[in-house]
């Protein structure tokens, strides 16, 4: 047990209900920056029937890159919204913007990976 006399069931039940409280509450944040038109309303299933149109794709790699800026923002760890802009092919530097990193991360040079128990050729 982590806490005395609470079991661990409980509170992986209460985590689970957390994080999908956090995605839903995420998800209408995202919304209401874009200023997105409420669901089931007229300009709304406009939207959803067009969702496979350039205009469509545009829509939601916006969206995503909101999702990612708002969870980051509050310190949010918004991996699967990332690997969902991935999947969707929104460019890293879009992704990285978004998230406030930056684009490529160099890779070290000479040295610099290897551990002290590790010899040196030259």
């Amino acid at each position: 047990m982590r806490v005395d006399g609470i079991r661990d069931e409980a509170v992986a039940e209460a985590c689970d209900a957390l994080l999908e409280s956090l995605d839903v509450l995420l998800e209408r944040l995202a919304n209401r920056v874009e200023s997105a038109p409420a669901a089931g309303s007229a300009e709304w299933k406009n939207q959803w029937s067009a969702r496979e149109s350039a205009d469509g794709r545009e829509r939601l790699r916006r969206h995503l890159l909101v999702k990612i800026a708002i969870a980051t923002a509050a310190r949010v760890d918004p991996t699967h919204d990332i690997e969902m802009a991935r999947q969707a092919g929104i460019p890293e530097a879009d992704i990285a913007r978004a998230s406030g990193r930056k684009t490529q991360r160099r890779a070290p040079r000479g040295n610099a990976g290897l551990t002290p128990t590790q010899t040196t050729l030259w």
